[in-house]
């Protein structure tokens, strides 16, 4: 059976949570027998980067969104050009650039809608005798899904409209995909089966209208990391998005200030990714992380303190994979709510900053927090896995017959 699986998230490198996600579900289908066609959609000027001997597929087509605007093609030329060769500088200018622009509140109408990629998800369809069509982010709900003749699938990652909310808050342009909440009632009803990344967007997805709603949360790799002798390090990672950079401003305004003189001169403060651009009191940062798993061996405790959003926290899953605890808030914790002991949920900076305290000055409980993370971690992939599965036999008979048991991307990394 072939899967067309259908995104605007280019996988590679797998730095931030939806491209991990993506490059997760890929694994996944293809260790359960379907061969897999990527049809990767540049809707946001996104040039491909990476191997493409990495990804778990068995062809990529490239489609740019808009292919007939020639700047829309020189820009993308550009961004390849500066993402392989240009210095970290200039590639945080411009993403500080991007992360910035005001909005005015105004929507386009069927902005995600191109002729030419509706085009090439039918050829492709006929071309490949597709069994079914798996799509990122409830946007492909502005076409004709049923024309396509076969199942479609989707996952939706977020709900879409929290995204525009967060934006109209913030007077930031959104970033990706987005939607109103008019839109995404239209949108969802159009796929076969919705999946939600937690119980809470399952929830508001079947209140929009969405016709068969399953919940796969994200798998991760289960590897614990050795623990040097260093100074005691607390992280963050990020993208600069409207998000991080309010929680990263939440940690340096209010965490590391309500710790004592002392205690903060003992830990060291590492910031990664491109909000470290933001990072005024780190004392390590690093702009680039090529592996994720590269920063998660650098620190003892993730420190994510989510103010809003909704979807799952990635960062906070794949921590926990790697044996670090998780402090974070209500809403960061959404999702896994069944992890009691290594995610440390916390309401106030005063108390956040107690439990960074906690842990450093008692290693026998920073072990053991390490080690709780990775038991939960294992049992909640076996969760997962087994709801992902649950998903795919709603299309029938499956590639060699027997239910299996989907492994994570620990191997694939």
């Amino acid at each position: 059976m072939t899967i067309l699986y259908v995104t605007p998230t280019w996988p590679l490198p797998p730095t931030t949570g939806a491209r991990v996600r993506v490059l997760t579900l890929l694994a996944a289908l293809r260790r359960l027998g379907f061969r897999v066609v990527l049809l990767f959609v540049d809707i946001n000027v996104g040039a491909p980067a990476g191997d493409l001997g990495e990804l778990p597929v068995d062809e990529v087509v490239f489609q740019p969104f808009g292919s007939g605007n020639r700047l829309h093609r020189l820009l993308r030329w550009a961004i390849g050009v500066a993402r392989r060769f240009g210095p970290d500088w200039l590639y945080q200018k411009a993403a500080l650039r991007r992360s910035g622009r005001r909005f005015s509140g105004t929507v386009p109408p069927n902005r995600y809608h191109d002729p030419a990629v509706w085009a090439r998800m039918r050829e492709l369809v006929r071309e490949h005798q597709v069994s079914a069509v798996w799509f990122t982010y409830a946007l492909w709900g502005t076409y004709p899904l049923e024309e396509l003749g076969v199942p479609t699938l989707v996952d939706t990652q977020d709900v879409l409209s929290d995204r525009l909310r967060i934006a109209l808050e913030s007077g930031v342009e959104p970033r990706g995909a987005y939607a109103t909440p008019q839109e995404e009632a239209a949108w969802l009803p159009r796929f076969d089966q919705v999946i939600a990344i937690q119980p809470r967007d399952a929830e508001r997805m079947r209140a929009a209208g969405a016709r068969s709603v399953h919940t796969v949360g994200h798998t991760v790799t289960v590897r614990r990391a050795p623990r040097p002798a260093r100074r005691f390090t607390v992280g963050f990672i990020g993208g600069i998005n409207p998000v991080n950079r309010a929680t990263l401003a939440f940690i340096e305004a209010e965490v590391l200030p309500a710790l004592a003189r002392a205690q903060r001169a003992a830990l060291e403060w590492y910031v990664a990714g491109a909000v470290a651009h933001d990072a005024a009191s780190a004392d390590r940062r690093s702009l680039r992380v090529e592996h994720s798993e590269d920063f998660f061996a650098a620190i003892d405790v993730l420190l994510n303190p989510v103010l809003s959003g909704t979807g799952l926290k990635i960062k906070n899953v794949e921590a926990l994979g790697f044996g670090v605890p998780v402090i974070t808030t209500p809403i960061g914790a959404e999702g896994l709510e069944e992890c009691a002991d290594a995610l440390l949920v916390r309401e106030t900076a005063a108390q956040m900053a107690a439990e960074i305290v906690r842990m450093m000055e008692d290693p026998t409980l920073h072990e053991r927090l390490g080690r709780a993370a990775c038991e939960f971690a294992a049992a909640y992939n076996r969760r997962q896995d087994d709801a992902l599965v649950a998903v795919l036999d709603t299309l029938g008979e499956r590639p060699g017959g027997a239910r299996r048991r989907t492994p994570p991307l620990a191997a694939a990394r």
